[in-house]
C-alpha cells in the first residue's frame, strides 16, 4: 500500500519545513483571493470616483477671482497676501433662485452674504433685500434680483461687491427643489416660529395661490414646509422673510456638520446626486474642504446677522410702476461704511494701531476721510493739518513693523511711501498720515 503522503511528511520534516509546507500550500489561494479583493476595490473606487467627478463637473463653475487668501493660507497668512481691508475673511454670497418650472428661475429670491473670519471663527450673515436698485456699471440700472438672470455669477458678485465696498471671493447658487430635497435628507431642521403666519397668496408653482398658515411654536421642519417659511412675505414683508432665511440657514449648520449625516455614504451619494442638478458654485472641492473643517470651530452663539431694509440705510420707491428701494444717501456710501465695520477685518482689529491723520492739501475734506477709515476699524485718535503742503501722502511708522497689516493696508489705500518715524515728528501715535495732493477723492 502506498505511504500516506502527510504521514511521511510529518515524520520525516521539522517544524519550520513543516510551516513553510503549508504556506507554499495556501499561497496561490491566498494569492487569488487578494487579487480578486484588489480587483473589486478598485472597480468601486473608480465608479466612486467617476460619478462623483461627474457630478462635481455639474456643480462646479470657474471663479473669476483669485481665492480668497483667508482659504488659501489660513492660518500663515501674511500682509502681502492681502489686497485690502476685508480680504482676510472668506466672503461667500448666497443666492437662492427658483428654478426648474417655478415663475422667474433664475430671479434670485435670497440674495446673502456670508463672511467668515479664519482668524476669530467669527461668522457674520448680511442679507440684502431682492427689490434693491442697483447699478450694471454700463449706465443702466435694476433691480438686484435680477442680476444673476442678466450676467450670471460673474456679473451678481461683480455688483454686491461694488455695493458694499467688500470683496465677494465666491458664490454659491440653489434652486427651490434642491433646497426641499436637501433639507428632507438631512432629516428636516428645528426651527422656532415667533409668530403666527398667514398667507393666502402663497404661489403653488402652478401660476396660482395656496393658503399657507403656520402657528406660533417650535417646529421640526421638512423640506416643504422649511421653504414656504422662508418664502412667505405678504402678510409679513421681505425683511421678515430675510430674518427667516437667516434663521433657517444657522439651524441648518448643526445639522450640516453632523458626522453621522455626512458621513452615512446613501446619503452622501444621495446629496451629491440632488446638488448636482440644483446647486452652483465656484468653490474647489478643496476648499469645500477646508470651509467644513473651519466650519466646526464656529459657535453658532456667536453668529452675527443683519437685514438691510427701509428703516436703516433704504428708502422705498417707485420707478414706471415699479417697487424699488433706494439708498438714503443716493451712492451707497453709509451701506458701504456699515460693511466695512460688520464685516470688520481682524488685522486692523488686534493691531489697534493709534493713528494721526494730517491734511498736507487745500481740497481733502479729512472728516468724510476720518469715517471712512474709521468704518475699517482704523484707530483714529487726532485729525490736523499739517504744517506745509505736500505733493505726495507720506505714511510714517513709530512701531519699527510690528503693526504690519495696517501698514499694508494703509500703503496699498493711500498708495503712499512708507518712512520711518522720527522723534522730532511723533506725538504718542504708533502711525501718521500726511495726506498729499496725490490723494485720490
Amino acid at each position: 500500500m502506498r505511504p500516506n503522503r502527510f504521514y511521511y511528511n510529518k515524520k520525516s520534516l521539522r517544524f519550520k519545513e513543516i510551516l513553510w509546507y503549508y504556506i507554499t500550500m495556501n499561497f496561490k489561494r491566498l494569492k487569488i483571493c487578494f487579487s480578486i479583493f484588489l480587483f473589486i476595490f478598485i472597480v468601486i473606487f473608480l465608479i466612486l470616483f467617476l460619478k462623483t467627478w461627474f457630478i462635481t463637473q455639474k456643480i462646479l463653475v470657474k471663479n473669476s477671482n483669485a481665492s480668497a487668501p483667508g482659504l488659501l493660507y489660513l492660518k500663515d497668512l501674511q500682509p502681502e497676501n492681502l489686497e485690502r481691508e476685508g480680504d482676510g475673511r472668506i466672503n461667500i454670497l448666497l443666492l437662492g433662485i427658483p428654478g426648474g418650472n417655478w415663475e422667474g428661475p433664475e430671479l434670485t429670491d435670497t440674495i446673502m452674504v456670508a463672511s467668515l473670519d479664519p482668524i476669530s471663527s467669527e461668522v457674520s450673515l448680511l442679507s440684502i433685500p431682492r427689490d434693491l436698485w442697483v447699478p450694471l456699471g454700463n449706465g443702466n440700472w435694476n433691480k438686484i434680483n435680477a442680476i444673476y438672470s442678466i450676467g450670471g455669477s460673474e456679473l451678481i458678485k461683480k455688483t454686491v461687491s461694488k455695493i458694499l465696498d467688500t470683496p465677494i471671493h465666491y458664490f454659491v447658487l440653489i434652486d427651490f427643489d434642491g433646497f426641499k430635497q436637501v433639507i428632507d435628507l438631512l432629516g428636516g431642521v428645528k426651527i422656532k416660529v415667533e409668530e403666527d403666519i398667514y398667507d393666502p397668496f402663497f404661489p403653488d408653482g402652478k401660476g396660482g395661490y395656496e393658503l399657507f398658515y403656520l402657528q406660533k411654536g417650535t417646529y421640526l421642519m421638512d423640506g416643504e414646509i422649511a421653504l414656504k417659511y422662508v418664502r412667505s412675505r405678504h402678510t409679513s414683508s421681505d425683511f421678515s422673510r430675510a430674518k427667516r432665511q437667516q434663521q433657517l440657514l444657522l439651524a441648518c449648520k448643526d445639522r450640516l456638520l453632523k458626522l453621522r449625516n455626512l458621513l452615512n455614504p446613501k446619503k452622501l451619494v444621495n446629496i451629491l446626486s440632488i446638488l448636482g442638478d440644483h446647486l452652483k458654485t465656484d468653490l474647489t472641492l478643496s476648499e469645500m474642504i477646508q470651509l467644513f473643517e473651519l466650519g466646526k470651530e464656529i459657535d453658532i452663539t456667536d453668529i452675527q446677522s443683519y437685514v438691510i431694509d427701509s428703516s436703516n440705510f433704504l428708502y422705498d420707491d417707485m420707478i414706471e410702476g415699479m417697487y424699488i428701494l433706494r439708498p438714503r444717501d443716493g451712492n451707497f456710501k453709509l451701506l458701504q461704511r456699515f460693511a466695512h465695520h460688520f464685516f470688520q477685518d481682524s488685522f486692523i482689529k488686534n493691531e489697534n494701531a493709534l493713528i494721526a491723520l494730517e491734511n498736507g492739501t487745500n481740497i481733502v475734506d479729512l472728516a468724510r476721510i476720518k469715517a471712512d477709515l474709521e468704518s475699517f476699524g482704523y484707530n483714529i485718535i487726532r485729525v490736523s493739518n499739517a504744517e506745509k503742503l505736500y505733493p505726495k501722502t507720506i505714511i510714517y511708522d513709530f512701531t519699527n513693523g510690528t503693526k504690519p497689516f495696517t501698514l499694508h493696508y494703509l500703503k496699498k489705500r493711500f498708495n503712499a511711501e512708507i518712512r520711518k518715524g522720527t522723534e522730532e515728528l511723533n506725538s504718542f501715535v504708533d502711525i501718521l498720515i500726511i495726506l498729499g495732493s496725490d490723494i485720490k477723492l
